[in-house]
């Protein structure tokens, strides 16, 4: 059976703010960004201790579905392996669950 890709989506993102709101926690900053393909804000809070970003950084950002580059499920643990994933190709990663969406209703 064929695999599909694991990108659910992507785009290069423009870092406009960081801690819009001040510092909340001590090794986390939230950063608010502008899509250049797709007209969205992204907010996105990172460990500034290993990613640090400056407003007008540029950061590219994928949600995918599996690291796996071929598109296959993975299981529910983590192979460690060593072996080519996605994130080879990424500075930062980071396995969660999406919070929040909020829909702009403009047409």
């Amino acid at each position: 059976m064929a695999s599909s890709s694991p990108h659910i989506f992507e785009d290069k993102f423009e870092v406009i703010q960081v801690d819009p709101d001040g510092k909340k926690f001590e090794k986390v900053s939230r950063i608010v960004c502008h899509g250049e393909s797709y007209e969205m804000e992204l907010v996105l809070d990172v460990h500034f201790g290993l990613f640090k970003c400056k407003v007008g950084e540029k950061i590219n950002f994928a949600l995918t579905s599996t690291i796996d580059p071929s598109g296959q499920k993975e299981d529910n643990t983590y192979d460690q392996r060593e072996r080519k994933t996605l994130m080879d190709g990424y500075d930062y990663v980071m396995h969660g669950r999406v919070f929040q969406i909020d829909e702009d209703k403009k047409t």
